[in-house]
Formats: C-alpha cells, structure tokens, sequence
C-alpha cells in the first residue's frame, strides 16, 4: 500500500481524472485488512480536498483519523491527525480550534527528527500546515512562517502561492504578485492539468486585475 497508494494518489495531482483515482484508491483499499484499510483513507482524502470535494473528504478523513489516533508516539499521525482537524475545524468557522491544531503540528513538525531524514517533504507539509494558519486567520504568522518555508527551499512552488495569498490577505498586492510571479515560473514546465494550476492562474488573474 505504501508504494501503490501514493502513486495513484499523485496521478490525480497531475491531472488524471479524480473519480478514475478514487475508484483505484478505494479497489485498494477493500482489499486492505483493518487497520490499514482506515489509514488507506488519508490518500482519498488527500485526493478529495485537492479536487475541493469538501464533504466527501470530512468523510474520509474522519475515518483515517481512527488509525492516526491509534499512533499516539508516531510524530508523522500526529502531525497529519491535526493537520486534517485544523481543515475541518476551518470548514465549520471554528477558527480558535483550527489555530490550536495547527500550531501544534507545526511545533511537532519544526523539533520532528524527520526534519533531517526528509527535509523537503517536511517543509512542503510545513507549507501546507502555514497556510491553514491563514485560513483560520493568522496572516502574519502564515506570512512569516512562509518566508521561512521558501528560505530554505526556494524551488517549492506551492509554498510560494500559498505565501501569495497570504500577502494578498495581509492586503500587500505588491508582495502577492511578486510571490505568485515566482510559483508561476517555478510552474512553467508543469502539464496544464496540474491540479494546483487553476488555482494559481484564479490568484494571478486576481492580482493582474484580470
């Protein structure tokens, strides 16, 4: 699963067709004994808040969330558990809750010995964490957290559009365009059903008055 399951997962980020992935994923997942079968409910999710199926993605990871909480020592569950919660919490305009879960993951994320075995991932999941600290509206913080994010990884693009919008929240157009400018060139060779494009293109036209 933990070979499978992340590629399939990522063909949808590249712009494969998300119904065609979630039907892979869940023919993967029935065929999972349990615990695995509830933590094979994290890629769904991960597939479903891409494609912005809010509803279907509350679902699956309420369900992945049962095996994150059986992992109580694993910094990794820990981190993903109140990553997902934070997004929920954001959902329903509990705001306080979703600040709380995401400060807490960053802490896990920024002291984790993972740190040193996978720098980038944990920056792109640091990213990520960031930007919820936007939604639940702590500009500033998820505006100096993604300077440190792109710091030290200047080639990752999404950390870059979420720093975009998070100046453009802060109301600093000039600094969004220049953020988003350089997420749009990181992106240059990407395939024009990359998932995150559409999203990048509605904030550049946004920025550009378009």
């Amino acid at each position: 699963m933990q070979l499978e399951a992340p590629d399939i997962m990522m063909r949808a980020y590249a712009g494969e067709d998300v119904d065609q992935v979630m039907r892979e994923l869940v023919a993967l997942r029935e065929g999972l004994q349990p615990p695995f079968d509830s933590f094979a409910r994290w890629y769904e999710a991960s597939v479903l808040i891409a494609a912005g199926r809010k509803d279907e993605y509350i679902d699956a990871f309420n369900a992945a969330a049962e095996y994150f909480q059986g992992q109580p020592e694993n910094e990794t569950m820990r981190i993903l558990l109140l990553s997902g919660q934070a997004q929920i919490a954001i959902f329903e305009g509990d705001n306080d809750t979703a600040r709380e879960a995401v400060e807490e993951a960053i802490e896990i994320s920024e002291s984790s010995f993972l740190n040193v075995l996978s720098a980038s991932e944990s920056l792109g999941m640091r990213a990520t964490m960031y930007d919820l600290l936007r939604q639940a509206g702590e500009t500033e913080a998820a505006i100096l957290g993604l300077k440190k994010v792109v710091n030290e990884f200047p080639g990752l693009a999404m950390a870059y559009m979420f720093l975009a919008e998070a100046y453009l929240s802060a109301g600093e157009r000039g600094m969004a365009q220049d953020a988003a400018s350089r997420a749009e060139d990181l992106w240059t060779d990407a395939d024009d059903a990359f998932v995150y494009l559409p999203k990048l293109e509605k904030l550049l036209a946004e920025l550009r008055g378009a």
